[in-house]
Formats: C-alpha cells, structure tokens, sequence
C-alpha cells in the first residue's frame, strides 16, 4: 500500500473514535486485536465456504497496515496480540456456529458481532 493511502486510512481510523479522555485506546492493542478477530472470521468462513470471506481477509489487511504504520514496537508483542484475539474469536464463533446449547450460541454470536462492530467503528466505511 501506498505511503499518502496508509496515511489517510491511519488519520481516518484515528479520527473515527471520539478522543475523550475517558475513552483514549490503545490503538496498536486494538488494531492487533480486530487484525487477528478478522483472521479468526476469515478461516471459519473459508472453511463453511463462506462468500464473505474476502471482506473478511480485507478487514484483516487493513488492521494489518494500521498497525505497522502507527506501532513500531516489538513485532512479538504485535503478534502476541493478534493471535490471543484470534483464538479468542474462533473460541466464539465455534460456540456460535456448533453449541448444542441455544443460549450459549446466541451469546456467543452476539459476542462475535460486538467485537466485529467495534472493529468496523474504527475504521470509515468499516
């Protein structure tokens, strides 16, 4: 991706968030995190033959050069992140996707939409 593109989609993604002291983010924290959601979201859709996952896979690629373009910190801690959301994800989804139990499934669906909802809040056109 371009310089000036990653720019302007870094200052959108920043300035999508109110910047009120009581609700300041960790940005490379949050960016990490919907990157390795959005990997989650992307391999259950690959594997239930999904026709949302190339959105899903944009998602990822967008969090993705988020962070590498506002965090330059360790790559392990950035990988870290990630791949605990990720698996946190997949934890949700397969409850969503395969629980016997329709309450547990219903929770953890809506657990997986909120977390995809406040990824999709920071970013425009998210």
């Amino acid at each position: 991706m371009s310089g000036l593109k990653t720019a302007a989609i870094t200052a959108l993604a920043l300035f999508a968030q109110p910047l009120h002291a009581s609700m300041a983010l960790d940005y490379p924290k949050e960016f990490a995190s919907c990157a390795g959601r959005y990997s989650a979201m992307m391999e259950h859709a690959w594997l239930m033959e999904s026709p949302n996952a190339g959105d899903y896979e944009r998602m990822r690629e967008t969090f993705i050069t988020l962070l590498e373009a506002i965090d330059d910190g360790p790559g392990k801690i950035r990988l870290h992140r990630r791949v605990d959301a990720k698996i946190a994800q997949a934890s949700l989804v397969r409850l969503a996707t395969f629980s016997l139990e329709p309450e547990i499934a219903e929770r953890a669906g809506e657990q997986v939409e909120t977390h995809l909802a406040f990824c999709r809040g920071l970013v425009l056109g998210g």
